[in-house]
């Protein structure tokens, strides 16, 4: 895997320098969510994930670099880049030098991806830009199958209990699968978000080109998803297919209806719900009690913070340190699994209103497409620590940069179209 990594790191930069005016942005989007769906945080060697950030953020300001003069900073969702800016800085408190700078590399990605993504987006079109999500779903499928019947085969062997499928305990479908696949993306809830967000892509894909290839897709998504055994991910991609086929066209209607649908399905989620839809021992299992426990934790949070900690947060380097003080986590797993408490402890009050500024922007901008993308990961917020994943944080910033931008003036129309030459992507 350390081989096709490399390859796959060389062919996106080499791919970005050469694509000319806007199709870079084209390329440097495309490139970025192959990366980080390929060499994963937390399971990939960490010089492969340094070298993976590096390349995303050399590709991306090549991009910028690249764009028609007067369009490259055009309606940015700034609350979005500065919630970005404030992971990478959080990254830089309390933890070792070079964790440190790796994670505020990743916050200068992010923040650099929520630039980049609607100049793309713009040019050509959200589906097209995002297409990689659906094209891996096969690749997904099938080395999840391999998993299946190797159950010690690990693509990014981590050395700990998490290599054997075993012990990755299937509750999804027990009775015909032996355990949770995981293929590339280095842990099965990472394998559920980014099927459900594929198959999401491959419907509006089809939508548009009514390309039957597209439902091939779709069908190998429905596949991965199943072999990750992701709870959430199912029903958060079943929520989204609601919103996708009953919500009207018109922004307000839109806005309302996903609000109402978004707040049934965190209830859902936080109340145990899904444990009468999917297994009944779900309630009584560590899944569920050590979400309701990190969840009820909050008040403790916030009474044991003090005014500059109530703001900016404890930090990423002491994040773990409130398991042995703070939350009251009976399994003494040192994981929020909730990423809005997260955002809370670790990066503070002003994290939540930048996070909820940037909400309101991007769906007042987003597509179809890019709203339902922003829908699952609002979801998946609820059910793991979303922005540690460089995978799940791009999907979440790319869905919220918003393509829906003010129309550019004729004469920057014209620039686009002349430099959206054809050449082959990613």
């Amino acid at each position: 895997m350390e081989l096709v990594a490399v390859g796959l790191m060389i062919v996106v930069v080499v791919a970005t320098l050469r694509a000319p005016g806007v199709r870079a942005s084209l390329v440097a989007v495309q490139g970025a969510l192959v990366l980080v769906g390929t060499i994963p945080s937390f399971a990939a060697p960490s010089s492969l994930r340094v070298s993976a950030t590096i390349c995303v953020i050399l590709c991306s300001l090549v991009a910028l670099l690249k764009a028609p003069r007067g369009v490259a900073w055009t309606g940015v969702n700034w609350a979005l880049v500065a919630l970005m800016a404030c992971v990478g800085i959080n990254g830089l408190r309390g933890l070792p030098f070079q964790s440190g700078i790796y994670f505020f590399g990743v916050g200068c990605c992010l923040a650099l991806l929520a630039v980049v993504f609607p100049i793309a987006a713009r040019a050509f079109s959200s589906a097209r830009v995002l297409a990689p999500l659906a094209l891996m779903l096969p690749i997904h499928l099938a080395l999840g199958l391999a998993e299946q019947a190797n159950p010690t085969l690990a693509l990014w062997p981590r050395g700990t209990w998490m290599d054997f499928l075993e012990n990755r305990h299937q509750e999804l479908l027990p009775s015909l699968l032996a355990g949770r696949s995981m293929s590339v993306a280095g842990h099965p809830i990472l394998l559920g978000t980014l099927a459900a967000a594929g198959i999401l892509v491959a419907i509006e894909l089809f939508r548009s080109s009514r390309k039957s290839r597209y439902l091939v897709l779709a069908a190998s998504g429905i596949g991965a998803l199943a072999l990750s055994g992701t709870r959430s991910a199912v029903f958060a991609g079943a929520v989204c297919l609601v919103i996708s086929f009953l919500v009207a066209r018109r922004g307000a209607s839109r806005f309302i209806l996903s609000i109402v649908l978004l707040g049934a399905a965190v209830i859902a989620i936080q109340s145990g719900f899904l444990a009468y839809v999917f297994n009944d021992s779900v309630q009584s299992g560590v899944s569920y009690t050590h979400r309701i426990d990190v969840l009820s934790s909050t008040v403790d949070i916030y009474q044991n913070a003090n005014s500059v900690q109530l703001l900016l947060g404890v930090g990423d380097g002491k994040a773990t340190k409130l398991f042995e003080t703070v939350i009251n986590a009976e399994d003494n797993l040192q994981m929020f699994d909730n990423q809005l408490v997260r955002f809370f402890a670790v990066s503070g009050v002003l994290s939540l209103v930048l996070l909820a500024a940037a909400l309101v922007v991007a769906f007042r901008r987003a597509d179809r497409l890019t709203a339902l993308l922003l829908c699952l990961s609002i979801i998946m917020f609820f059910s793991f620590d979303t922005m540690t994943w460089l995978a799940s944080a791009a999907l979440f910033v790319i869905s919220a940069s918003g393509p829906r931008l003010p129309t550019p003036s004729s004469r920057q129309a014209e620039r686009i179209s002349a430099s959206a030459v054809m050449s082959p992507a990613i």
